[in-house]
C-alpha cells in the first residue's frame, strides 16, 4: 500500500495546500495581534443592577463585571484558528489516514484497490473535516461576534453568553446534518435536514440582528467617523449569511 501523504487524490492534496496557507496566515496574524493592543480600548462586561427602594419605583441601572481589551479576542481566535488548521494538517499527512486504509483492510478481511483506498480516504477526509470545521466554528465564530460587539462599546454578559452558546447550538445542528446524510432512509433524512437547517439559519439570523443593532447604534459628535463600524457590520452580516448559506 502506497503512503497516503504520497498517493493523495488532487483534491486531497488541494485542500492540504490550502490548509498550509492557512495555517501560516493565521501563525503570522496570531503573533501580529499581540503587538497591537490598545491598553486604552478597554470594553466594560456589564450585568444589570435592580436596586429596590420602598415605596418607589424599581431602578435599574448596570454594574461592572470586569473590563479587557477587545483585541484580547481577536488573539485568541487566530491562536484557535491555526491550531484547528494544524490539526487538520496532521490528519492529511498520512498518519491517521492510514489507520483508515488499515481498519478498512481488517474489516473487509481483503487488500484494497487503489482506486477503493482513495474513496475510503476521501470519505474519512469529508467526514473530519466536517467534525474538524464544526468544533472549530464553535469557538471562532462566536467569539469573533463578541470581538465585534466589544469593538463597538460595552456590552452585557448574558448577551455575551446568548451569543456564545446560540453559536454552538448552530455549529452542532451542522454537525447533526452531515450525521444524518451518512445514517438515514432518503425521506427522513431529507426531512431531518431540512428542519435542522431551518432551526440553524434561524438563530444565525437572530445573532446578525443583534450584532448588526449594535453596530449601527452610535450616537457621535460630527467629527467622529462611525464609517468603519458600519463597514464592519454589513461585511460580517454578508459573511455569516454566506457561511449560513453554504
Amino acid at each position: 500500500m502506497l503512503p497516503i501523504c504520497n498517493a493523495m487524490d488532487p483534491s486531497t492534496s488541494t485542500l492540504y495546500n490550502l490548509h498550509i496557507a492557512a495555517f501560516v496566515v493565521h501563525f503570522a496574524s496570531s503573533i501580529l495581534s499581540f503587538f497591537f493592543h490598545i491598553e486604552k480600548a478597554q470594553a466594560e462586561i456589564l450585568v444589570p443592577l435592580h436596586t429596590y427602594a420602598t415605596n418607589e419605583y424599581t431602578v435599574t441601572s448596570s454594574k461592572v463585571l470586569f473590563s479587557f481589551s477587545p483585541l484580547v479576542l481577536i488573539s485568541i481566535n487566530e491562536i484557535l484558528t491555526c491550531l484547528s488548521h494544524g490539526i487538520a494538517l496532521y490528519w492529511l499527512r498520512g498518519t491517521s489516514l492510514k489507520e483508515v486504509v488499515r481498519n478498512a483492510q481488517i474489516r473487509l478481511q481483503r487488500s484494497l484497490p487503489k482506486n477503493e483506498e482513495r474513496d475510503i480516504v476521501l470519505k474519512a477526509v469529508n467526514r473530519r473535516e466536517f467534525t474538524r470545521r464544526g468544533y472549530e466554528y464553535m469557538l471562532t465564530a462566536g467569539i469573533l461576534q463578541c470581538a465585534l460587539v466589544l469593538g463597538v462599546g460595552h456590552a452585557y454578559f448574558h448577551d455575551l453568553l446568548f451569543l456564545l452558546v446560540i453559536n454552538v447550538v448552530i455549529q452542532l445542528l451542522g454537525i447533526s446534518i452531515d450525521m444524518t446524510k451518512e445514517s438515514r432512509e432518503e425521506t427522513s433524512k431529507s426531512m431531518a435536514i431540512f428542519w435542522n437547517y431551518v432551526m440553524a439559519f434561524t438563530l444565525l439570523c437572530v445573532e446578525i440582528v443583534y450584532v448588526f443593532i449594535h453596530c449601527f447604534s452610535i450616537e457621535k459628535p460630527e467629527s467622529f467617523n462611525t464609517t468603519f463600524f458600519y463597514v464592519m457590520g454589513i461585511i460580517y452580516a454578508i459573511l455569516y449569511l454566506m457561511f449560513g448559506v453554504v
